[in-house]
């Protein structure tokens, strides 16, 4: 999903944006053609290699049972 950095106030999608503002950066589902983007947005380029890092989590919780030898579900 592409973002785009709010440089300077203004209004996208009937909400107004400020920059460090709740809706910065400001993301959509689709590109925003180039004639259509507004002066104020630019888009924010992503690293490749970022994409898709996130780690495998390392515990697992297998609930088969606790020291008591009691099952929690």
């Amino acid at each position: 999903m592409p973002k785009y950095r709010v440089k300077s106030p203004g209004f996208f999608g009937g909400v107004l944006r400020e920059p460090g503002g709740k809706h910065d950066p400001v993301v959509t589902s689709k590109p925003i053609p180039k004639k259509e983007m507004p002066s104020w947005l630019e888009l924010v380029k992503e690293d490749p290699k970022k994409k898709n890092t996130a780690e495998p989590n390392d515990t697992v919780d297998s609930f088969m049972g606790d020291e008591d030898g009691v099952q929690t579900l």
